[in-house]
């Protein structure tokens, strides 16, 4: 193999890894927004640290109360009023 076609392979690599870094930062990125958590920020986050990292604090994180998966709520019907927010109208303070 002559230099051109080892720079051509070297390249192409780390173009597969730079894609790579960014689609799982992405991923970090958007399961933390789906725990209430700055999107922007653990994107930028996991490129600057590493996604494994930002992964496990994302894994940690705690899910909200009202979440369905949330593990309290495994198994219950999406129906459920329990869990609905109780609203009042202002005519009833009148």
């Amino acid at each position: 193999m002559d230099s051109n076609a080892i720079i051509i392979v070297f390249v192409f690599f780390a173009l597969v890894m730079l894609a790579a870094w960014i689609l799982t930062a992405h991923f970090i990125a958007k399961a933390a927004r789906m725990k209430n958590r700055s999107y922007a920020s653990f994107f930028v986050l996991s490129l600057l640290i590493s996604p494994i990292t930002t992964g496990l604090i994302v894994a940690t994180l705690p899910f909200n109360q009202d979440d369905p998966r949330h593990p309290r709520n495994k198994g219950m019907s999406n129906n459920s009023a329990q869990f609905a927010p109780q609203t009042q109208s202002f005519d009833s303070f009148n």
